[in-house]
């Protein structure tokens, strides 16, 4: 009798593995149900049985009863006061269910036993115990990952507790706990904006950031105890989820700066009681925030604004003086440092968030200057290059700092006595050289892009340092010392180094490559990253060839002119940019005629070479030295009196027909004596075309004029497309009143 009493009170019970029948599923929410303390113990064996049958898929499946779920939930809820075996039961439970297929997850999204857990975590350590949360928060981690709970989570709290178990675990040194709790809060910010959103509102991002500061302040000099193993994971999780929840997200970025986030990671980077991967976490956390600066600041501004005029919320918090004050020095600190551990690998991402800070203008650069940070890189870098092997992944990093720094006024006034002297610390052409000669070795490819190890990084620093000596001698401080850098690098014999960047062929993009001016991620080397230095490389070389004491080093320069005159070629592969680099270099070496310049400023010579390019002689023009001003005052007058043939009277009558339009179209801006795409489309609007056409048909006619430019076409390209500039607009369908008249407008 007594056996059969006590298996009746078990009908709740089935074979795990075998599917249960409705009977069993609706003892067991009974049992659940149960009050009292002496039903406790039932409640725990049903709760771990069916835990340990949701970890049979078929028998999940069954589970999905939501009265089972929300009886599992009643019982494990902290008003329930269950033991720790019932709340362990209840998450592994859950955590099973949320690793289930999408049907069952769906079930536990629609029953309130996420609630129970999260009102758990957020229980004091009283009424529930360190080990339950862990298992509570290895639930939630497994939960943040299925998209049909993660909605149910936001509902119920979920971030918003694990914030609360964080802060405890924090207050009392429970580093386990804590960790994980951090760990749980990067999981779900990974999963999910709004996820992330919720642990930001409930402060999530200050708690990581406590929990680092505290965990870093445990560790000792040396880890002896487990429990100093304990504290040093915890600043690690506290790191990445700190850099989880800030990525993409301004608002947590902000947070974060407003709770002393930076100070604090620049801190973690220097201690070097953290492992190094926990140091270079921080680097990158502090290399995230320097990138965003000023457009969070913008847009914090905004907010602040808002909030003065509301009478709320806290306004005037300074960004840039805390890197200014507090960050710039501890980096450039690092720099100057002569021992420590991963030495070289701390200048490395110490110079990377230079890079990151300085490359948002001078007066970011000049921020780096007065903190001290233009001679350590300097230093760096030659410490770089003298590596072994090829190995010039500390040279690039320096490189990549100093590139946004060389041109900052202050910065240039300081390398330009040394650099003219080859004197000093801040020598830098020395160096420069160095790299540039490397990468221009004979033995090398400057465009290899699937080389490795040491050609590849020599390659690397190659074209970094071709893009800081065009920084430097292009950079944006006084004449003065931009002509006396200049000058020092062609005496040091820099200049057919630089020429060979611009030599090179560089291949297209790659697929789905980026197209910005600093290589991807962890590439050394990208086409655009290579055709933007040459653009930058071309842009120097223009600048000396203004002056005529130049002119002779660079036509000394082996291939350069015959590069140049390629890539001036119409239909060249190449960036604008440096195709228009390529052709004025050209013209101002005397190599081809300057076409450019209004038709006004014309010299006889250059009009000569104009008219012979539209098949008129111009040997009547040159003997009476008609230059631009004069010609395009010609009427048929005065073309008769030079005595020209009917078909060259008629070409330059067209000349002349095409500089009365191309003269319409640059009044309907500043007259330049070039046409942009805002000029026509304004001209086109002006003769009634549609608004929907002029922009489409504006760009249509500018690529047939030249091709190879983008921003403005000077006459000669009007004039070789003028037959299909009439064809498409009808611009010789016009009043007599604004014809050319046929007499002399001389006279």
């Amino acid at each position: 009798m007594l056996f059969g009493l006590i298996k009746g009170r078990q009908h709740w019970r089935w074979r795990i593995g075998a599917v249960p029948s409705a009977a069993e599923l609706a003892a067991a929410a009974a049992a659940l149900r149960r009050p009292g303390a002496k039903a406790a113990d039932e409640r725990e064996a049903v709760l771990r049985h069916l835990a340990d049958a949701a970890a049979h898929a078929a028998t999940a499946a069954a589970l999905c009863s939501c009265d089972l779920i929300d009886a599992a939930a009643e019982a494990a809820h902290p008003d329930a006061k269950p033991s720790q075996a019932t709340v362990e039961a209840a998450a592994a439970l859950a955590t099973r269910l949320a690793a289930a297929p999408h049907a069952v997850a769906a079930a536990l999204a629609d029953s309130a036993l996420l609630g129970s857990l999260a009102a758990a975590l957020e229980a004091p350590s009283t009424a529930v115990s360190p080990d339950a949360k862990l298992d509570i928060l290895a639930c939630f981690r497994v939960a943040a990952t299925r998209s049909a709970v993660r909605e149910t989570m936001e509902r119920e709290g979920a971030p918003a507790a694990t914030v609360a178990a964080l802060r405890a675990a924090t207050e009392v040194g429970d580093w386990p706990l804590a960790g994980e709790a951090a760990w749980a809060l990067e999981i779900m910010g990974g999963m999910s904006r709004r996820l992330t959103r919720e642990i930001g509102e409930a402060e999530g991002v200050e708690a990581a950031l406590e929990l680092l500061q505290a965990a870093r302040q445990q560790q000792p000099a040396l880890r002896e105890l487990p429990y100093d193993e304990e504290a040093a994971e915890a600043a690690t999780t506290a790191l990445h989820a700190l850099l989880v929840l800030s990525t993409d997200n301004r608002r947590n970025r902000e947070r974060l700066q407003r709770a002393g986030g930076a100070a604090e990671l620049a801190s973690a980077f220097q201690d070097e009681r953290m492992g190094w991967e926990a140091r270079e976490q921080a680097a990158g956390l502090l290399q995230d925030l320097a990138a965003s600066l000023p457009q969070d600041g913008a847009a914090a501004a905004m907010e602040d604004d808002t909030a003065a005029v509301g009478g709320s919320g806290e306004v005037g918090f300074d960004r840039q003086a805390e890197w200014r004050e507090t960050l710039l020095p501890a980096l450039a600190a690092v720099l100057r440092q002569r021992r420590g551990q991963q030495l070289q690998e701390s200048k490395e991402a110490a110079a990377g968030v230079i890079a990151k800070y300085a490359a948002h203008g001078p007066r970011h650069a000049a921020d780096v200057r007065e903190a001290g940070g233009l001679a350590p890189l300097v230093q760096l870098l030659g410490v770089g290059l003298q590596l072994a092997g090829g190995e010039r992944r500390t040279a690039v990093a320096a490189l990549q700092a100093l590139q946004p720094l060389v041109g900052e006024p202050g910065c240039q006034e300081q390398l330009a006595g040394p650099c003219s002297t080859g004197v000093g610390q801040l020598d830098l052409l020395a160096p420069l050289h160095r790299a540039l000669a490397e990468a221009t070795a004979p033995e090398l490819s400057l465009t290899a892009l699937g080389a490795v190890g040491g050609p590849r990084q020599l390659a690397a620093a190659g074209w970094h340092a071709a893009a800081v000596t065009a920084a430097l001698c292009a950079g944006g401080g006084s004449v003065t010392h931009q002509q006396e850098l200049q000058e020092a690098a062609v005496a040091r014999g820099l200049l057919p180094l630089l020429a060979r960047f611009v030599e090179a062929q560089v291949p297209p993009p790659l697929a789905g490559g980026s197209s910005a001016a600093a290589p991807p991620g962890d590439s050394l080397l990208s086409p655009d990253f290579m055709a933007a230095v040459q653009c930058e490389v071309a842009g120097l070389l223009r600048s000396l060839s203004l002056r005529r004491s130049h002119h002779a080093s660079l036509r000394a320069c082996p291939g350069l002119v015959r590069r140049l005159r390629s890539l001036a070629e119409p239909g060249a592969h190449g960036w604008v940019e440096l195709k228009a680099c390529a052709k004025r270099i050209l013209q101002n070496l005397g190599e081809i005629p300057d076409t450019d310049r209004p038709l006004l400023t014309y010299t006889p010579q250059q009009l000569g070479a104009l008219l012979e390019s539209q098949g008129v002689e111009p040997a009547r023009f040159l003997e009476r030295g008609v230059s631009g001003s004069e010609f395009v005052h010609l009427g048929e007058g005065e073309l008769g009196g030079l005595a020209m043939g009917a078909p060259a009277q008629a070409r330059v009558l067209r000349m002349l027909r095409a500089y009365d339009a191309f003269s319409e179209i640059d009044a309907c801006g500043t007259r330049s004596g070039s046409l942009g795409l805002a000029k026509l489309a304004a001209y086109l609007g002006n003769r009634g075309f549609r608004q929907g056409e002029l922009v489409p048909l504006a760009e249509a006619l500018l690529a047939l004029m030249d091709p190879d430019r983008d921003d403005a076409v000077s006459f000669p390209g009007f004039l070789q497309a003028y037959d299909e500039f009439l064809a498409r607009t009808m611009a010789d369908v016009q009043p007599p009143s604004k014809r050319r008249r046929t007499d002399s407008r001389l006279g």
